[in-house]
């Protein structure tokens, strides 16, 4: 029927091209009343409408399940390739860490100091105070996700953790070393660089490992292994040593990314008298929670006079009111009676003789108890500023030492010092917080320093004095700039020229480009103990480098 309609209509106006405009119209008819499910084989398989409308159901106590939708599957199937992508970073069955409690072990002389990730070499080494304690293998970032060189400590512990950037990957037994999310925790090792930038550690490894760490253990990641070496100084700063009244009480562990209470007590005095700064910061914690509690007592009698002194101001205040009015009332009748004031007496006095002699008398008494409120009410008031100002003094001294305490809580961790040539200042971080901060000078700044990380063992048996050891960053050069300084190196060794490139300088040549006086030095003593670090680098500042970090300095151009 369309066909002839067609027809009919075209060979009115154009007789030659109706036959095939008929024959196209017919085959485009035919398609479109094909069945669904051809049409929709024939576009693609997995059609789904874009909208769906859902006829209205009355509301039931029980619905029916509800149906799937395709979209949904497809969904569920996306989220499944991504945890598939990430499954590098999931761990298997028999990584998962138990429910019993981990028990760090007892910290000795060996407590890790500092750890150092080798890229080429897939291992890590756990130093301690008398050398290399462990080393294991581990599985760095591939070169999709290379894992970032440079020098980092723990910033986070989770015994169970998952990501929240691949889909909620399980990370057992996860130490983090910066908030973009790197961190060391159990993973699969494949013998090569595998994961997203993370540090992969087997897993009875990650297990012992995390059980050793704390907060603020330094964590230095390098393209190639490196050895450490004893240094000395006179710019690395000494502790101060200061003599306590009594002995050093006993005390809890401290969250040292060094060494516990115990092992610090270890290199205190025989006498416990002299103490590290350690020691005495333990020393002045305890003595300032002390004289809290006395404090506390103090401003709770303090506030006890101040409600009394109130009171009384409040009473005094009644009874002066009081006072006055009789005084007023006592002056009006004297004026009556033409006593006082400019009012002509009343006539017939002689009449009024009795009540002009109480007027008088009434005035005389009115007067004494007025003076008597005002001096009552005066003290009154004083006693209550005194009050007031006692309270005040005992809430600031209160706040005082909870400074006093916050601070000594904050000296028994490891500090953290960063000396920058780009920045030319000086840094000091503790608890994962920044201290202060202060300019310096650097000598030829510019010539570059390199990066090294310098860090305090504790002194040996019978001495006061720390022992340092210093790290070297090799320095990283981009493929293209790598390629340069071949060229220069060979043509150098041919023409015998002056050499071009500047070979890397040693941690004892960087500490002696920093010009630190004797005050800053002074300063830094009052911090510096086992654990401690002193970092120099060509680098500023990292953008990561906030509240709840330590310093971080990525190395890689």
């Amino acid at each position: 029927m369309l066909r002839n309609i067609v027809l009919r209509l075209c060979s009115a106006r154009h007789p030659s091209a109706a036959p095939k405009f008929a024959a196209s119209i017919a085959a485009i008819a035919a398609f479109t009343v094909a069945p669904q499910a051809q049409a929709q084989f024939f576009f693609f398989d997995d059609f789904t409408p874009r909208y769906r409308q859902v006829p209205s159901q009355p509301r039931a106590t029980r619905q029916a399940p509800r149906q799937i939708s395709r979209q949904e599957i497809a969904s569920q199937v996306k989220r499944a390739k991504r945890i598939e992508a990430a499954a590098a970073e999931v761990v298997p069955p028999s990584a998962v860490p138990t429910n019993k409690a981990i028990k760090p072990e007892r910290d000795t002389p060996d407590a890790p100091l500092y750890a150092v990730v080798s890229i080429d070499d897939q291992h890590v080494s756990i130093y301690g105070a008398r050398g290399l304690i462990e080393r294991s293998d581990v599985s760095t970032g591939t070169a999709d996700h290379p894992t970032p060189t440079g020098v980092f400590a723990i910033i986070q512990k989770e015994r169970w953790h998952e990501s929240n950037i691949y889909s909620g990957a399980q990370m057992p037994f996860m130490q983090r070393i910066t908030w973009s999310g790197v961190a060391m925790h159990t993973g699969k090792l494949p013998g090569y660089p595998a994961s997203h930038g993370c540090i992969r550690l087997p897993n009875e490894f990650a297990e012992r490992w995390f059980g050793m760490t704390k907060l603020g253990l330094r964590v230095v990641v390098s393209p190639t292994d490196i050895e450490s070496a004893e240094i000395t100084h006179p710019n690395l700063p000494s502790p101060r040593y200061r003599a306590m009244a009594g002995t050093i009480a006993k005390r809890k562990p401290v969250q040292s990314a060094a060494l516990s209470d115990e092992t610090l007590a270890q290199y205190a005095s025989p006498t416990e008298v002299i103490a590290n700064p350690v020691a005495y910061a333990i020393a002045e914690k305890a003595k300032a929670k002390a004289d809290l509690k006395l404090a506390e007592q103090e401003e709770n009698a303090a506030d006890a006079a101040r409600e009394r002194a109130g009171r009384a101001a409040k009473e005094a205040l009644a009874a002066l009111r009081s006072a006055e009015s009789e005084f007023e009332d006592a002056e009006d009748r004297m004026g009556w009676f033409g006593l006082i004031g400019n009012r002509p007496p009343p006539p017939l006095k002689a009449k009024f003789g009795d009540g002009i002699m109480k007027a008088i008398a009434d005035f005389e008494a009115a007067n004494t108890r007025l003076s008597e409120a005002t001096r009552a009410n005066e003290l009154a008031k004083a006693g209550l500023t005194e009050a007031n100002a006692a309270d005040k003094r005992a809430g600031k001294r209160i706040e005082v030492l909870k400074a006093r305490i916050t601070e000594m809580t904050r000296r028994q961790e490891t500090v953290s010092i960063f000396i920058s040539l780009k920045d030319r200042r000086l840094y000091v971080r503790q608890a994962l917080r920044p201290v202060f901060d202060i300019p310096i000078k650097i000598s030829e700044p510019s010539l570059p320093i390199g990066t090294h990380v310098i860090v305090a063992k504790p002194p040996a048996e019978g001495e006061t004095a720390l022992r340092w050891t210093a790290l070297t960053m090799p320095v990283e050069i981009p493929p293209p700039q790598a390629r340069i300084a071949r060229e220069r190196r060979s043509s150098m060794i041919e023409t015998g020229s002056i050499g071009v490139a500047i070979p890397a300088e040693t941690a004892v040549g960087a500490l002696s480009r920093v010009q630190l006086t004797g005050e800053m030095l002074d300063h830094l003593s009052e911090y510096v103990w086992a654990g401690a670090s002193v970092i120099i680098s060509d680098r500023g500042i990292n953008h990561e480098t906030g509240v709840g970090t330590d310093f971080i300095i990525e190395t890689k151009h």
